[in-house]
């Protein structure tokens, strides 16, 4: 089949040429990929690609990829109470962690900066609190659906932690995370946090 600006013209023409779809997952770049995502945002399929992306080992204009042993979603309202001091502390244990305020510069692209945050991250902290929980969060709604689809293939990614909240506010919000094992801020100290995340990290 044609290159991938073929492909995508062919797609424009027929968006249910499935063949073309695959083909296109399988050949295209990063912004084959997210074109795609756009064009059929429901696609699990789509999505996986997204988030499983490599560049291609023969593109010597990429810049190398940094990976992360974890990747930490939370609500701003959470930073200085809680956030920023796990942070800080799973990075003085040696612990590779993406966190806004250790990798956005003046400038950056949300959205992507994100995006690679999320495919290059081993595990997802998601710290549950009443702020997260809010719906009407587009950030925060999008990084958890990112790391949830990196769950699909059946290991384990998110790494839950309730923050101020109850078993309750976590089943309003969703059902499926309330009956997982969490760290919980009103018993678990940072200190504990971190050493359970050191252990899993040595052991991936």
């Amino acid at each position: 089949m044609a290159d991938a600006i073929h492909i995508r013209a062919i797609l424009e023409q027929n968006p249910y040429d499935s063949e073309a779809k695959r083909k296109l997952i399988e050949i295209g770049s990063l912004d084959d990929l997210k074109w795609l995502y756009k064009q059929y945002p429901y696609s699990s399929e789509i999505k996986r690609a997204l988030l499983n992306y490599e560049p291609k080992k023969n593109n010597s204009n990429h810049h190398s990829i940094k990976k992360y042993d974890v990747f930490i979603s939370h609500a701003t309202e959470d930073k200085q109470s809680f956030v920023e001091p796990l942070a800080n502390a799973l990075k003085e244990v040696g612990i590779k962690v993406w966190y806004d305020g250790f990798v956005l510069e003046w400038g950056d692209g949300l959205r992507d900066s994100i995006d690679r945050g999320l495919v290059n991250s081993k595990y997802g902290i998601v710290v549950f609190s009443k702020a997260y929980l809010n719906k009407k969060r587009k950030w925060t709604k999008h990084e958890l659906d990112g790391l949830f689809a990196k769950e699909i293939e059946g290991k384990k990614v998110i790494l839950p932690i309730w923050h101020n909240i109850t078993r309750e506010d976590l089943l309003q919000y969703s059902p499926a995370f309330a009956d997982r094992l969490a760290k919980n801020s009103k018993f678990n100290s940072i200190k504990d946090i971190v050493m359970s995340v050191k252990k899993l990290v040595e052991k991936s």
